[in-house]
């Protein structure tokens, strides 16, 4: 209408042209929709694409004046349109007024119509720009559909879909496989009508009246399943409500962790035999031990003085092969119970477990005159009788791994970095050698040594164990020769603000 204002005539129109016809994508002053292409004055007004097409007398112009519209109705006899342009510049239709008396169009008709034809464009262009987008992403959309459906049917884990009533509405590929059943077979089917009615009432239905209270629900089940037999499931219950609030069914996924539980169980049953185990060693190994011990330091004292200087050997060797076999079986004892340990956590002071490590020692400290030295102002998250275990341990092997007639000087230091503290054990020992960093730390590993230091090697195996279940490290720097630095990170107490 307003293209008809702008240019004083009874009709205009918005025409968007094919191969085969004109359409009128909006019109005024006619009540026509369409009209075959070999009629358009259209068709001629987008040659241009640029330039505006004026029609002054039809009757007059050879490229219209045979067109039924012209000689019939309704008459054309001026024209004025402007064509209208894709966004990649191909014309597609036109802006156009129409006269049904021959006359001359304005220049500034002309350029009213140029401007409104540019809005007019922009329009159409933003419409198709929009059925593009929509139709992309109702193609998207089917395409994630299509997806959602392939992955829900051929999943590796049983996925189902159960109406209020307790019937199968949607079973995927995985559950047929495992009963060997087609989906005709299941779907319309009650929960116990595949699962066998004592399963249901005993195993199932307490769980799946409790979905369809609105709650989740998971659990675990050994399921005997026809084709593939016993196997552990896990299964998740989840309802599904309308708008209305009510719970309409329930959706079943039920994963198969057979192998873990088997495996989890398998664990379990090694933690008891190695209970076990350590019961035996703390009791029935260990009291033999003391008791060995005893009766040969009572036959050396009865025998001093008696029997020859050479049998009192043979006695104190045994009494010294006893406390060898005490040693290992305490070591064996601490090795063991750290085994895969959750041990509780808090912030423990380092200051603390080294003043307990340094009165521990004070016996053997005295006695090779070793210089003992630190100060740890630290608190780390941790255990302080761990800790002390491991520190103890550090420290011992620092103090017997000396140079013959070396005094043993040992310094113990810490630092606090943004996340851990650093425990640094130095000493001025016989060294390790590079090649031996980590296997010293590999259970029952003993180096050469040139001062025969009893021991069973595990205590650096400990204390690694102690570190990691601390969630921190252990690590050596040295060369062979030239002393040690055991580095023990720990993680530092995190402030809470």
């Amino acid at each position: 209408m307003l293209a008809a204002e702008l240019t004083d005539c009874p009709i205009s129109l918005v025409t968007i042209l094919d191969d085969k016809r004109q359409w009128f994508k909006a019109a005024f002053g006619t009540s026509l929709e369409q009209t075959p292409i070999e009629w358009s004055f259209c068709t001629h007004a987008i040659e241009s694409k640029w330039e505006p097409m004026v029609v002054e007398d039809a009757l007059k112009d050879a490229r219209v004046c045979a067109s039924p519209l012209v000689t019939d109705q309704p008459g054309i006899r001026a024209y004025l349109g402007i064509p209208l342009c894709s966004e990649d510049g191909e014309a597609f239709g036109t802006l156009c007024a129409i006269d049904l008396q021959s006359r001359t169009f304005s220049d500034q008709q002309q350029r009213s119509l140029q401007r409104l034809a540019v809005l007019a464009e922009h329009l159409i262009n933003s419409a198709i720009r929009s059925a593009e987008s929509i139709s992309h992403s109702r193609a998207e959309s089917e395409i994630e559909a299509q997806r959602l459906v392939m992955m829900l049917t051929y999943g590796i884990d049983i996925k189902a879909y159960i109406d209020a009533d307790g019937c199968y509405e949607y079973v995927n590929k995985a559950f047929l496989d495992k009963f060997g059943l087609t989906e005709d077979a299941v779907v319309g089917k009650h929960i116990s009508a595949i699962v066998g009615e004592m399963v249901y009432r005993t195993e199932i239905q307490s769980k799946f009246e409790l979905a369809l209270g609105g709650h989740e629900v998971q659990y675990l089940r050994l399921v005997n399943y026809p084709v593939v037999g016993q196997r552990w499931m896990e299964a998740s219950l989840f309802p599904i409500q309308g708008n209305d609030g009510r719970v309409r069914g329930v959706v079943l996924r039920a994963r198969d962790v057979h192998e873990l539980v088997l495996a989890n169980q398998a664990l379990i049953d090694q933690g008891i035999r190695q209970e076990q185990f350590i019961a035996v060693l703390a009791h029935d190994v260990r009291e033999p031990i003391r008791t060995v011990k005893s009766f040969i330091g009572l036959v050396i004292e009865e025998a001093e003085g008696r029997v020859s200087s050479e049998s009192i050997a043979y006695l104190k060797t045994a009494s010294r092969g006893a406390d060898r076999l005490s040693m290992l079986v305490s070591s064996l004892l601490g090795y063991l119970k750290a085994d895969g340990q959750k041990i509780p956590m808090e912030a423990a002071s380092l200051g603390a477990v080294f003043d307990d490590v340094l009165e521990d020692l004070q016996c053997l400290i005295a006695t090779t005159g070793a210089s003992v030295v630190g100060r740890l102002n630290a608190e780390v998250q941790g255990n302080h009788v761990w800790l002390r275990i491991c520190l103890q341990n550090l420290v011992t092997n620092a103090i017997k791994f000396t140079h013959p007639g070396v005094r043993p000087d040992i310094s113990v230091a810490c630092e606090v970095t943004c996340r851990e503290v650093l425990v640094r054990v130095k000493d001025n020992g016989i060294g390790i050698a590079a090649a031996h960093f980590e296997t010293i730390f590999d259970p029952f590993t003993r180096l050469a040594t040139p001062t025969g230091v009893d021991g069973a090697g595990l205590g650096l195996s400990l204390c690694r164990r102690i570190a990691t279940l601390h969630g921190g490290s252990l690590c050596v720097e040295s060369s062979d020769h030239a002393g040690s630095v055991f580095i023990l990170r720990l993680p530092k107490v995190q402030k809470s603000s």
